[in-house]
């Protein structure tokens, strides 16, 4: 039996691409069985809910660890004849078995969308050996003079150096989040118009730096007394006011340090069902968190985020999904050059809490070992940062080991690659992070929310979507939109081990010509799987059917699939014209 859970949603839009959504939950629970089609029921059937409590899902995961590794001779020549006896794997200094193994040589050609019939919509594309660079312009974590040095390199790039025969997608981040600049084109001209039309906006990086010694306290009376209790109760007042300065500071560091891993995530999320390896070329001048130390953003440490769970489930989604993904990072250094010494008139005499190591370079450095990239510094520019990832996507080796998620504490682990071939050098990701096999219900319930509003389709699990007809709701103008998702055959893993459950979250939002939401829809499915559902599941697939309540208008219409289960998910836009 199958437990069938309604919901619906209501919404206001804050930005051009976050939106916040508030749920008025509505529970329902009856007798269904899954086929090969799962019908949607009307909302005006749902009962209220009896207050369901969620508890964590414990899963031993057994998937791979992807590791794509280059191989070059001591002149820097690709080696192409290795075979895997050829490869040894080591995870924290222990001998791994090599699971999976393959030569991979890509082309230098732009993805094409899976070829269906008119009328269908679907985040599948043509397999292929396709090469995919992609270019982030980090404007969140850049400031003016920085975004200046990323978008002079990136135009000097495209107007003297790129391939006509190379694909490039263009990304940005800032306080809004990451968001499409141009996709993928081999047309250096289509990309410099689109760079050149991008807004340059000051950050919060761009603040002076102040001391509130200097602007506010030296105007109490007391600071250049001689009596040695108002001495005394000066200093009090003014370690607070630092402290409280530097609070304000923290957060903003949160912000942007959130704002940063959602990018990631949605990048990885658009890409992770994209097989092969993936070169991001992110123009910064600095992360905000160190890449490896995941003690931070837990409930103790020192990023804590805007509730009490602290960033670290964000932090752990999102190393799963990039390692997933298999993306390597290129982080491009485009911060000016300063004087360590230099202090600012706003800062007065520094005293030793404002002084800080600057570590930005040996962060970006971690960032790239860990995925398996390279660190293009200043003595690299956008051009040669490209062509070295390229080069990297052209012709390598993918090894896979499995992972005991569910079995040993979370954490990051040590790779190393190795060859005993001689005079061959072998490099490779440096570490990956091993998730917990606990997830907290209530930190996955953006995830719907994220995939529906997101500038790109999640490839994560294969969907297609079509409009299966219209029919007027008397007596108001509005109209009820009928629509199916079909996920294909193979895409939802069922497991005996786990008695064959299956949870399939589905939702769709509809919004205007002006970004805001006209309508929404969202149901779960969820239970233990027959045997005989299950074999309909894997020869023919899923369809569910859903609706939803629109007035006259054009509208985009997103729908988005969450298999809960094996923690993928898949989404697509779709335009809709109601007359």
């Amino acid at each position: 039996m199958l437990e069938v859970r309604i919901r619906t949603m209501e919404s206001a839009l804050l930005s051009r691409h976050r939106i916040r959504t508030w749920a008025v939950r509505i529970w329902a629970v009856l007798p269904f069985f899954l086929f090969l089609i799962l019908p949607a029921r009307s909302l005006s059937q749902n009962k209220a809910d009896g207050g369901a409590t969620h508890v964590p899902a414990i899963k031993v995961r057994t998937e791979l660890v992807l590791i794509p590794a280059e191989a070059t001779d001591a002149k820097g020549n690709r080696v192409t004849d290795l075979k895997k006896e050829d490869f040894a794997v080591f995870e924290n200094g222990n001998r791994q078995e090599i699971a999976l193994f393959d030569h991979i040589r890509t082309k230098a050609e732009v993805m094409r969308p899976a070829a269906v019939p008119r009328g269908i919509f679907t985040n599948m594309v043509e397999q292929s050996q396709s090469r995919i660079t992609i270019f982030v312009l980090d404007l969140l974590n850049s400031k003016i003079e920085d975004q200046k040095e990323a978008r002079k390199q990136l135009l000097d790039f495209l107007s003297k150096s790129l391939n006509g025969r190379e694909p490039l997608c263009l990304l940005a981040v800032d306080a809004n989040g990451v968001w499409l600049i141009h996709g993928f084109t081999s047309d250096p001209k289509a990309l410099a118009d689109a760079v050149n039309a991008l807004r340059q906006e000051p950050t919060e990086m761009d603040r002076p730096p102040k001391n509130p010694e200097e602007e506010l306290y030296k105007t109490f009376a007391g600071w250049h007394t001689k009596n040695p209790r108002r001495a005394q109760a000066a200093l009090e007042a003014r370690i607070k006011m630092l402290q409280t300065a530097i609070g304000f500071q923290d957060a903003s560091a949160d912000e942007r340090i959130r704002l940063t891993l959602l990018s990631l995530l949605e990048i990885g999320n658009a890409f992770i069902g994209i097989p092969g390896r993936k070169s991001l070329i992110w123009a910064t001048a600095g992360f905000p968190f160190e890449v490896n130390d995941a003690a931070a953003f837990s409930k103790e440490g020192s990023r804590k985020g805007a509730d009490a769970q602290g960033l670290l489930p964000l932090y752990e989604q999102t190393w799963r999904v990039l390692e997933e993904a298999n993306i390597a990072v290129y982080p491009l250094d485009v911060s000016e050059l300063v004087n360590p010494a230099y202090v600012s008139a706003g800062m007065g005499e520094p005293l030793p809490q404002h002084l800080s190591l600057d570590t930005h370079v040996a962060n970006l450095e971690n960032f790239a070992d860990v995925t398996g990239g390279k660190f293009c510094d200043r003595s690299v520019d956008a051009k040669k940062c490209f062509e070295e990832a390229a080069a990297d996507s052209s012709d390598y080796y993918l090894l896979g080991i499995y992972d005991r998620s569910g079995t040993e504490k979370p954490g990051w682990r040590k790779l190393s690659v190795r060859t005993a071939r001689e005079g061959v050098k072998i490099r490779a990701r440096s570490g990956y992070y091993l998730n917990a096999a606990a997830h907290d219900r209530p930190t996955d319930t953006k995830l719907m929310e994220t995939a529906l509003f997101s500038p790109f389709d999640y490839t994560g699990l294969p969907l297609s979507v079509r409009f299966t007809g219209t029919s007027t709701v008397s007596p108001q103008e509005k109209k009820i939109v009928a629509f199916e998702y079909a996920i294909p055959s193979g895409a939802v893993r069922l497991d005996e081990q786990t008695g064959n459950q299956l949870e399939l979250e589905f939702g769709a939002v509809a919004r205007d010509s002006e970004g805001k939401m006209q309508g929404s829809f969202t149901k779960v499915v969820q239970g233990k799987m027959s045997e005989a559902q299950v074999r309909q599941v894997k020869e023919k697939g899923i369809l569910f059917t859903g609706q939803m309540e629109l007035g006259p208008g054009e509208y985009a219409l997103s729908f988005a699939v969450i298999d809960r289960v094996n923690e993928n998910t898949g989404s697509v836009t779709a335009p809709l014209k109601v007359d």
